[in-house]
């Protein structure tokens, strides 16, 4: 059942107090799910380049964002780049207090739109912007296809 009601001072308005129960599911969608299994199934960072105008991106998209051309199959990228912004997180995933921080980077690769964002793992003085990283996987059995089974380590 609708609801209609002609509003002549937006300072009137009707509204209703409550909350509506949602239940949803996140995708990463075709090239996402691509993406993430690559890392799960074979520790491999996957990326797509446009074939109308050249630009690559990483991760893999289905269509490029300048030209709206479909994009080629996903293919591996060189796990190798480097730091093109970081954070230091006082805050642990749940929540709670993390005194000492943990690193996370923004990772970019020769040649390609985007990046990854990883868990740094490396001294804080080698923390940097435009320093050379490579990426390095957890073991096989320990990954769950996230972005928490990738780390950047100085190059």
């Amino acid at each position: 059942m609708a609801y209609h009601e002609k509003i002549n001072q937006t300072t009137e308005c009707t509204y209703f107090e409550g909350e509506i129960p949602i239940k949803y599911r996140y995708t990463f969608g075709i090239a996402g799910e691509s993406y993430y299994r690559a890392i799960k199934q074979q520790g491999k960072i996957l990326g797509a380049r446009c074939p109308k105008c050249g630009i690559s991106y990483v991760p893999p998209r289905i269509y490029c964002e300048r030209c709206f051309s479909e994009l080629d199959k996903p293919a591996p990228v060189k796990a190798e780049g480097e730091i093109y912004s970081y954070t230091i997180s006082h805050v642990k995933l749940k929540g709670d207090p993390n005194p000492e921080g943990r690193a996370l980077v923004l990772v970019r690769f020769d040649g390609y739109e985007g990046g990854v964002i990883a868990e740094f793992r490396g001294r804080r003085e080698d923390l940097r912007i435009g320093r050379r990283v490579k990426l390095s996987f957890k073991p096989k059995n320990q990954r769950t296809g996230s972005p928490n089974d990738i780390f950047a380590v100085p190059a």
